[in-house]
């Protein structure tokens, strides 16, 4: 985690659906679990490449839908953000994920408690409150000395198709966002039968990404 600059660098990877639903059905985990330990191992790699990874997990904020049923049609974004640790600290893939797992059934199950939803949309509704928060986020990621996550990641559920002047969308390369003071953004687009995975980067040098 860095002050951001105006350099990007980006990289992109395409995994198969149907093996990332083998791997859902032989731990009785989500898509999104997969994906997060996929990221998680991921960044591990990049972390050892460099001898950086240390001894404690880098984190992100998953954004996650929460739009009903019954809301389909409306227009407007339905969205709640997850807290999840990427256990990029443990070596094995099948631990890590069991982890995650953990990490996201949790923040699910608050996500879901009565009136939760509601909440959060009045907060989002009131921009003071919405400032001060944001506000005391900033303060209390200076006292601890590390931010309260890493870095996004994103996974993005898409239709089974889509058209553009009547021909059929190929692929789709999502790329996500970078928040101040977090230089790291990894978006996932589920479509035509693979997950698309599109990294976004800041770096002082562009090899640092290769």
């Amino acid at each position: 985690n860095r002050p951001l600059t105006a350099a990007r660098t980006t990289a992109a990877a395409s995994l198969a659906m149907e093996d990332i639903k083998i791997v859902r059905e032989a731990f009785a985990v989500t898509v999104n679990d997969v994906f997060l330990a996929v990221c998680g191992g991921a960044v591990r790699s990049h972390l050892l490449a460099h001898n950086e990874l240390g001894d404690s997990s880098l984190s992100a904020t998953v954004p996650v839908s929460i739009r009903r049923a019954d809301e389909g049609v409306e227009y407007g974004n339905r969205t709640a953000f997850w807290g999840v640790c990427l256990n990029s600290t443990i070596e094995d893939p099948v631990e890590r994920l069991m982890a995650i797992n953990a990490s996201t059934r949790s923040a699910r199950i608050n996500q879901t408690r009565e009136g939760a939803d509601r909440l959060l949309m009045e907060w989002q509704d009131y921009p003071p409150l919405f400032k001060a928060i944001n506000v005391f986020g900033v303060i209390t990621s200076k006292v601890a000395g590390r931010p309260a996550y890493n870095m996004v990641v994103s996974n993005v559920k898409g239709h089974d198709e889509h058209w553009a002047d009547g021909d059929r969308v190929e692929e789709i390369a999502p790329r996500g966002q970078l928040t101040t003071g977090r230089g790291l953004n990894l978006t996932g687009w589920c479509y035509g039968g693979a997950l698309n995975l599109v990294r976004v980067a800041v770096a002082e040098k562009a090899e640092e990404h290769q």
